[in-house]
Order: C-alpha cells, then structure tokens, then sequence
C-alpha cells in the first residue's frame, strides 16, 4: 500500500514540475490560468500530439503544433502570437530547467521534465 502512494506522489510531482514552464509561460504573456488547469492542458497537449504523430506520421509533428497553439488561445485566453510566443517561452524554460537538473545532478528528474 505505501508503495502505490509513494508512486502517486512521484505522478503527481512529475505532473506538476512538467507544467511549470507552461505556467510560467502563459502567466507571463498575460493568458488565464491556473496551475491545476496547466496541468490539464500539458497532459492534453500530449495526448494530442501523440494521437496526431500516430495518424498522420508524416506531417503529424506541423499538424500537432498548430493544433496546440490552437488550444492555448482558446484554453490560456490569449491571441496567436502570444501563442507561438508562450510555446517558444516553454521550450525555452523546459531546456533551462533541464540544464539546472543535470548541474544539481538529478538528470533522471531532468529528464522527466523534458518529457
């Protein structure tokens, strides 16, 4: 029983630390949310990219991209370039944090982040 706990904790930490660049992102470009519905949005966002690189293997990465932009505006509130800018600004930061967890030495961690 602890260890089912102890992995829903692990979950739930990965969750949020990966919706933290997107969070940061959206709160600094001005959209409207929340840090439980940022996670929401991370784990949609994806869901929809690997639904869409399943279907169509070719051109499904352009496809994916465009239809998260998509989603941010209408989810985070915000127009197109502040789109484009919130997802530039999350590659960014998810790069950032991912270079401070190889410094501190927690690269599996790191690498969860990335994901």
């Amino acid at each position: 029983m602890g260890s089912l706990i102890t992995a829903f904790l692990i979950i739930t930490l990965i969750f949020i630390l990966s919706a933290l660049p997107l969070y940061f992102a959206v709160k600094l470009f001005g959209g409207k949310t929340k840090l439980w519905k940022t996670i929401i949005i991370n784990i949609l966002a994806g869901l929809v990219v690997l639904i869409i690189n399943a279907l169509f293997p070719l051109i499904g990465g352009i496809v994916a991209f465009v239809i998260i932009l998509f989603m941010y505006m209408y989810f985070f509130r915000i127009g197109f370039l502040r789109a484009v800018l919130v997802w530039l600004l999350e590659v960014v930061l998810v790069v950032i944090f991912w270079i401070i967890g190889i410094i501190l030495g927690i690269s599996v961690l790191a690498g969860m982040i990335l994901l």
